[in-house]
């Protein structure tokens, strides 16, 4: 089992990674496209010149990386929880690979799927602004549920290692907050900046805490009945 912990603990390293990449293009190279606000990203002048934009294919292969991860993260912590909580270990691997699978498609939307916008912006000359915005409206719902299902795992993944003392009580707490904030992307599109910022350094920290501590993390106390 330890084993398995260090895998899903490499796994939230390259979730963490994969969230410095969004940060760097929404902190550096988006502004420099023009986006400043939230209704630039509703552009289609804006959306179009980001959909050429090499620094969105990385982000694509971010995202990519990340469904990856979480489906690698669902399946051990399922594994690690399941004798002593089965329906909470069930329940957090189903939202973590659904989770998972939403960051998948979102990867494909911006990888493969922007090569096929572009392909019918070439074939329908005139009409770029319905293409794009037919590209970015399904994007974008399947990114925001991709947030609440994370933030979902997040908060679930907690309470199960919290059960057991596997994670320290204050990084316990930060892990929270940042579950929820990612949760709250459903009623507030400001929680989207609070989500991006806190979702790397929680990555960072439970892959840290699971790579280091695997040995120690796979043992629990016996069980009395």
């Amino acid at each position: 089992m330890d084993q398995n912990i260090r895998v899903a603990g490499v796994a939230a390293l390259f979730i963490a990674v994969a969230f410095a990449v969004h940060l760097l293009n929404a902190y550096y190279f988006e502004p420099q496209m023009g986006f400043r606000s939230v209704a630039d990203y509703m552009s289609a002048d804006r959306l179009r010149v980001g959909l050429r934009a090499e620094s969105w294919t990385w982000s694509g292969y971010g995202h990519f990386v990340t469904g990856i991860a979480l489906i690698v993260m669902a399946a051990v912590v399922r594994e690690w929880f399941v004798v002593r909580r089965p329906v909470a270990a069930t329940l957090t691997a189903l939202v973590g690979a659904l989770a998972g699978i939403a960051f998948l498609l979102i990867g494909v939307m911006d990888l493969q799927g922007r090569d096929i916008a572009l392909a019918y912006d070439r074939a329908n000359p005139g009409n770029t602004t319905a293409i794009v915005l037919a590209a970015a409206y399904p994007r974008q719902i399947a990114s925001l549920a991709g947030l609440i299902l994370l933030g979902w795992f997040i908060v679930q993944f907690t309470w199960c290692a919290r059960e057991f003392d596997k994670l320290p009580r204050l990084f316990g707490f930060f892990s929270y907050v940042a579950g929820v904030a990612s949760f709250w992307v459903f009623r507030s599109t400001g929680a989207y900046a609070i989500a991006y910022l806190l979702i790397p350094l929680w990555a960072l920290g439970v892959g840290i805490i699971l790579y280091s501590r695997s040995r120690t993390l796979a043992e629990f106390e016996p069980q009395y009945v």
